[in-house]
C-alpha cells in the first residue's frame, strides 16, 4: 500500500505516497518505532493519516536521524 517514503529537505517532514487497494475507499497510516503494528487500532502507534488523499505529509513528531 505505500509505494514510496520520501525525505524531504525541509526538515522534519517525508511524503508519502499510497496505492491503495482496487476499491478502498480510505484509509488509515500508523506510525511506530518499530514493525510491530498490531493492526488499525493500535494504541502504541501514532495515527498519522486517515483519509482519501493518495499521498499525504507527515510532519508530526518526526526526528532527524531517527527511524520509523
Amino acid at each position: 500500500m505505500i509505494a514510496i517514503v520520501q525525505r524531504l529537505p525541509i526538515g522534519n517532514a517525508v511524503r508519502v505516497l499510497l496505492m491503495p487497494p482496487f476499491g478502498a475507499a480510505s484509509w488509515r497510516v500508523l506510525r511506530k518505532g518499530s514493525d510491530t503494528i498490531a493492526g488499525p487500532d493500535d494504541p502504541g502507534a501514532l495515527l498519522v493519516y486517515e483519509g482519501d488523499e493518495k499521498s499525504f505529509l507527515d510532519t508530526t513528531w518526526l526526528e532527524n536521524d531517527v527511524p520509523v
